[in-house]
């Protein structure tokens, strides 16, 4: 078990993290130690996170690994980013903010030059949505009410609110 405790400006930062082998634990300890003495913003973790709004949090997704994505995620992410949702605080985002966001989707946004979106679409943006929120919740520390959305999102599925796309059948022509 490789374990990292600082104390510094009255914040306490603990992370551990178990290994089958030794080599491997100091191995993870020399780069995390490394990573930490280069952002030092991650000693800080939930108290500074806090000051992310959902749109930070998807601009930092889309820099760190947003190249491994397909251009349909990215370009939903974008998106997003120029919707109100964007604006809202990290740590006071929950489900009432998914139920506006649905709603505003399905009316559109005609200043920004949005149409009326599927609610397909919709669940493929709050599914993008979701894994910068959870990837925000364990990697960066950031404080989110992350089974709220969830919780949120189960109930617009019940309520067929959002939903999956409908089948297609398609034809081949032989050539």
């Amino acid at each position: 078990r490789a374990e990292i405790r600082i104390n510094k400006q009255g914040v306490i930062y603990k992370e551990s993290k178990t290994f089958a082998t030794m080599r491997t634990a100091s191995n993870w300890l020399k780069k995390r130690e490394a990573e930490i003495q280069d952002n030092p913003e991650i000693i800080k973790g939930k108290v500074e996170a806090s000051k992310f709004t959902i749109g930070d949090l998807i601009q930092k997704y889309l820099d760190e690994v947003g190249d491994q994505y397909s251009i349909t995620t990215i370009r939903s992410l974008r998106v997003l980013l120029k919707l109100p949702i964007s604006k809202v605080s990290s740590d006071k985002f929950g489900a009432m903010n998914i139920t506006e966001h649905v709603k505003s989707r399905k009316i559109g946004f005609p200043k920004l030059g949005l149409n009326p979106v599927s609610p397909s679409t919709i669940l493929n943006e709050l599914q993008h949505l979701k894994s910068v929120l959870n990837h925000a919740r364990l990697l960066w520390g950031a404080d989110i009410k992350y089974t709220e959305v969830i919780d949120g999102m189960l109930q617009l599925r019940k309520t067929r609110q959002i939903n999956r796309g409908d089948t297609r059948d398609r034809l081949y022509e032989r050539a």
